[in-house]
This record gives structure tokens, C-alpha cells and sequence, in this order.
């Protein structure tokens, strides 16, 4: 009943809502020559075909790609996000289950354990997908609001670890039935990053989480994921605060690696949701100017603590990354910011071809 519920009440708020960005995007985005195509919270409650999960060879991904296909991309002004500091109240299960991980989190600070923080981040409210005339450009007009890391434990990360046919886990209740193009904010929880680094000599960074990382340990990963953090990536000299999405991966690459990318050398390719997670992320890939060497000597220049993940390299070259997939498991995000990093190098079909030959394990994408 409460998703029923929740359902009605977003297509009725959707309503208002495309209106409203309608007005923005004739006020805003039509001086970039942007057009509304695609509504995602506001997708019509007819629609009875749900996009397809990403896939590639045999191995299929619990990855819904929003919008983006590995060629076309972001520029910073072609993403318009807007920050709101409030929260969306929870259902009673939804707000029990982050208070009990609040009181987790508090008693292991007061055992000692100071790597545990309840941090801020973003969860998603609402997106539109837009385009320009020619179809070849990606805009996007998006509405943040504060998050907090208790509430991302009691959501996305149960939602990774928990049997979805309990008729008690989240995923039964809430999202068994759900179109993905539609959004739920409670639980649309610390949107970020992932991002492939590429060197100057066309090594890939692969990473490794460590096992005290607060999901998916143990893990391979691609160079860089990120978690928004408004109090870091946002901007407040204009009327309205906004969210830096491209600050957001020089922050990231410099944190986790090293080194901060001029904005020609990134690239932001996409926006996708995680349905095993229920977790939305920007995808992009870093072509950088810096060689491994450097790379490696700026990485092993910072000090060493027990979050920070280990890497490896590999090369950015078409069977070295398709054997990479087929080798690991790892999470949807991971499979398709590698497909398009290839993409950047390669056409489509030809990698298409390849992987069809290389990637035979349909291993599962990983849940936390």
C-alpha cells in the first residue's frame, strides 16, 4: 500500500515538477540549445517496457544506464544540479532502520573506533534527462539534498547484502516492482563518482578496497568512486547552491590518487542506477597527461592509512580489459565505466565483437 502510495504521490508531484523545469529549461537550458526527452521521476505510470540492465559477452549487470552510451558527453555547464540542505521524511521501517545504524555508530565511537563518522553526502530527489537538437550532447538538470552516511548503511548498503525475496527486506517492499526510470529519495541515498584513470602511456588503475571499507570489501574496483559531499564539492556563489560534479572527480582522483585533472581531461559519459544496490552515479573516464611513472611516484607520496584502497595496473588495451571483466566480479558500475573507457579507443562494434569472444563467465554483478 505504502508504495502504491508512493507511486501516485510522485506522478502527481511529477506533474508539477516537469512543468517547473519546463520553465527552466526555457529560461536556462534553451540558451544551450537543451530540450526536455526524457523525464526520469516523472516517467508516465503507463509505460509497461522497463529498460534493459546493461550487459556485455555473457555477463549481465544489474546496471541501468540513465542516460549516456560511452561516445556523448557532459560538459559542466550541461549539468545543472541543485543542492537543497532538508531531507525526505522515510517511512516508519526506512527512518527505524537508520536510527538503529545511528546508535551503532555511535556506541563504536565511544569503544574507540574514530574511522566511524556519520558524514554528509547527497541523495537524489529528482532528475530530468535533456538533449540538444542533434541529439549528440548530454544535459542533465538534477536536485540534491543532504544525506548522511547512517542513512546510506541502513539503505543502499542493506539493500546490497539482503535476500530480496524476504517479504522484510527493502528490496521486497519497496523495490520488487519498481520501473527504474522512477526515483524513491528515501532511498536514493549518497550519490557519487566512478571514474577510470587512464595514463598518458595508456596504463588503467584498477583498484582494490581494503577489507575495512564499509562496502564491498575486498573488492576490485575501477580507479576512482567517490561519494558527493556537499560541504566539498558544492557552489555557493550563485543564487542557489550547486553541486560541482566535475569537482567532484578532481577531488576524488586527488584524495584517492594523487594528482587533480585539468577538466579537459576528464570526460563525464553517463548517469546510471544500481538496481542491486539502488545506488545512482555519474560515470566518467580521466584521460591524463601524467605517465604511470609519475602516477605511481604521486600515489606512493601520501601517507598510507588503512582505508585507503591498493592498486594495480593494467593495460588500457582491448583483451587486457575484457579479460579483466571476465575474470573478477565486481559491481555494474565497474563493467560499464571499463566498456567505455575502451570506447574511447575503439569502435563499438569491434569491442562489442571482442568481448562477445572474450567475456564467457556470466558471473552475477557483486552485491556489499
Amino acid at each position: 500500500m505504502l508504495s502504491l502510495l508512493t507511486f501516485v504521490v510522485g506522478a502527481v508531484v511529477g506533474a508539477a515538477f516537469k512543468d517547473f523545469f519546463k520553465g527552466l529549461t526555457n529560461s536556462w537550458f534553451e540558451k544551450f540549445g537543451f530540450t526536455v526527452r526524457n523525464i526520469g521521476w516523472f516517467a508516465k505510470s503507463s509505460a509497461s517496457i522497463k529498460p534493459e540492465s546493461f550487459n556485455i559477452g555473457a555477463r549481465a549487470t544489474s546496471l541501468f544506464v540513465i542516460d549516456g552510451n560511452g561516445n556523448n558527453k557532459y560538459t559542466p555547464k550541461s549539468i545543472r544540479a541543485i543542492y537543497r540542505d532538508g531531507t525526505p521524511d522515510s517511512p516508519d521501517d526506512i527512518s527505524d532502520r537508520i536510527l538503529e545504524k545511528e546508535r551503532q555508530m555511535e556506541i563504536a565511537r565511544e569503544q574507540g573506533n574514530n574511522k566511524i563518522w556519520d558524514g554528509i553526502g547527497v541523495g537524489l530527489l529528482n532528475y530530468t534527462v535533456l538533449r540538444d537538437e542533434t541529439e549528440n550532447n548530454l544535459a542533465l538538470n538534477i536536485e540534491f539534498y543532504k544525506s548522511r552516511y547512517a542513512a546510506f548503511q541502513a539503505t543502499v548498503a542493506t539493500i546490497g547484502s539482503e535476500n530480496t525475496n524476504d517479504e522484510d527486506s527493502i528490496s521486497y517492499r519497496y523495490l520488487k516492482h519498481l520501473d527504474p526510470r522512477q526515483t524513491i529519495p528515501f532511498l536514493a541515498r549518497h550519490v557519487g563518482i566512478v571514474a577510470c584513470v587512464v595514463t598518458k602511456d595508456n596504463w588503467l588503475l584498477i583498484a582494490k578496497r581494503t577489507s575495512s571499507t564499509g562496502v564491498r570489501q575486498d573488492e576490485y574496483d575501477v580507479s576512482v568512486v567517490e561519494g558527493i559531499e556537499p560541504t566539498k564539492d558544492a557552489d555557493t556563489s550563485g543564487a542557489v547552491t550547486s553541486i560541482d560534479v566535475f569537482g567532484a572527480i578532481r577531488r576524488g582522483c586527488k584524495e584517492e590518487i594523487g594528482f587533480v585533472p585539468t577538466e579537459n581531461e576528464i570526460s563525464v559519459l553517463g548517469f546510471g542506477l544500481d538496481m542491486s544496490f539502488y545506488q545512482f552515479n555519474f560515470i566518467a573516464v580521466v584521460q591524463s597527461e601524467l605517465d604511470l611513472k609519475t602516477m605511481i611516484s604521486l600515489r606512493n607520496g601520501r601517507a598510507k592509512d588503512s582505508w585507503e584502497t591498493k592498486f594495480k595496473e593494467i593495460p588500457c588495451q582491448l583483451d587486457p580489459v575484457l579479460e579483466f571483466i571476465n575474470d573478477n566480479e565486481t559491481w555494474g558500475f565497474a563493467v560499464v565505466a571499463l566498456y567505455w573507457t575502451l570506447l574511447q579507443k575503439n569502435l563499438k562494434r569491434v569491442v562489442d565483437a571482442r568481448a562477445g569472444q572474450i567475456i564467457v563467465d556470466a558471473k552475477p554483478s557483486v552485491k556489499v
